[in-house]
């Protein structure tokens, strides 16, 4: 079938349908799938390469002057915002061994960030 509304559908839904992959093999609609699949495996790859890529063999810091333990965090710096952050620890093969989850809301100081450390 070519031409008119039917054709018009087919051609968007696809005519040649995969029973071994599940899907049409052909299609306007079947490109948009087949192109955001590709751009979703490329995004999750990049996402674990950055990731991977952030581990670190030991801690380092910059020194920041004047952070006392009992100031509020968002007091020092309007950068630090509330929400939280994990510190994952990796053994020498790459294993995970420890998960701390560090929860920062207006009123946490560097002191409260050390005691969820070390809890």
């Amino acid at each position: 079938i070519s031409g008119g509304q039917l054709g018009a559908q087919l051609d968007l839904r696809g005519r040649n349908y995969s029973k071994s992959e599940g899907k049409y093999e052909d299609g306007i609609i079947q490109g948009y799938m087949d192109s955001l699949d590709t751009f979703a495996k490329t995004m999750i790859n990049e996402t674990n390469n950055l990731y991977a890529s952030s581990a670190k063999s030991s801690v380092t810091s910059d020194y920041l002057s004047g952070l006392k333990g009992d100031i509020p965090l968002v007091n020092y710096d309007r950068t630090i915002q509330p929400g939280s952050f994990d510190i994952v620890i990796y053994d020498d093969k790459g294993d995970k061994k420890l998960t701390k989850t560090i929860t920062i809301d207006v009123n946490t100081t560097m002191n409260d960030i050390m005691r969820q450390i070390n809890a």
